[in-house]
């Protein structure tokens, strides 16, 4: 078993070493008929094309690369015969791996370099608020202090060739429910956001990213299976930054005074969803 982690997430993800495979996109696995891409940034999603040039983790871990500075492996005695490990990253910051029976054999460090045509979308304000009908429940519409977003609808060849995927990640039989076009991630090439009409577990949505490598089906969580027009998410701005919106306040994600909605936005790394008041 190994245990993986890149900048950007605050968890790891374990996995067999022998199925998992390091490209110039991250770390990468089967999965479904497609594979998982764990990418240097905290990205994760699917492709369903298979890079050359890749090589088995097993190979690389034979060959253990220090850590960077600043960077470090914790082992600690912990109950029950069991090792507690740690991650200790710049700033302070630690993030736990799940508990091993052995201390690990071998740390293997990678380093990849982001895009320098990307940066990071700040999360809404607090200050942002939902507009509201005359008996108080919100509705869906843009929120306070934001602007609607130029967008461009999705080509229908695209959509045809991207719903056989998109079956495969959700249900067989899934429709395209909703989909906008437009730059997510500022770097001045469009990204589509599609949701389907049924989820593959949580998930309903993908942001559908063109790469030369193969599309990147990136899962979010924007839980919009369809509905009437005034019903589906929208994409907003706030100066330079750009969002997608949805109040479609499902019961999970409800607090107490029934305001809270979701905001898709890209953090620098990935594609992540919060939740708004």
């Amino acid at each position: 078993m190994v245990s993986m982690w890149t900048e950007g997430r605050t968890g790891v993800m374990g996995r067999k070493a022998d199925g998992v495979q390091w490209s110039s996109e991250g770390f990468e696995w089967e999965s479904d008929g497609a594979r998982r891409v764990l990418a240097p940034g905290g990205a994760y999603y699917y492709r369903f094309t298979e890079l050359p040039g890749t090589k088995p983790l097993t190979e690389l871990l034979a060959q253990p690369k220090p850590a960077p500075d600043g960077y470090e492996v914790k082992v600690s005695a912990g109950g029950g015969g069991r090792y507690k490990l740690t991650i200790v990253a710049p700033g302070d910051r630690s993030y736990r791996l799940p508990p091993a029976k052995e201390a690990p054999t071998a740390t293997t460090w990678f380093s990849a370099t982001l895009p320098d045509n990307v940066r990071p979308t700040p999360k809404l304000a607090s200050g942002v608020r939902w507009p509201r009908d005359e008996k108080g429940e919100v509705t869906n519409g843009v929120p306070t202090g934001l602007a609607k977003a130029e967008v461009a609808a999705v080509p229908q060849e695209k959509l045809d060739a991207w719903t056989p995927n998109l079956q495969k990640l959700t249900k067989p039989d899934a429709k395209v429910a909703w989909a906008t076009s437009f730059d997510l991630d500022s770097d001045s090439q469009d990204e589509a956001v599609v949701c389907m009409d049924k989820r593959g577990g949580d998930y309903a949505c993908f942001v559908v990213e063109e790469a030369e490598s193969g599309d990147r089906y990136h899962m979010v969580g924007l839980p919009y299976t369809g509905g009437p027009p005034e019903t589906a998410p929208i994409a907003v701005k706030e100066g330079a930054f750009r969002y997608v919106v949805w109040a479609g306040l499902p019961a999970r994600a409800k607090d107490d005074a029934g305001n809270t909605g979701h905001a898709l936005f890209f953090d620098g790394g990935a594609f992540t969803v919060d939740l708004i008041r």
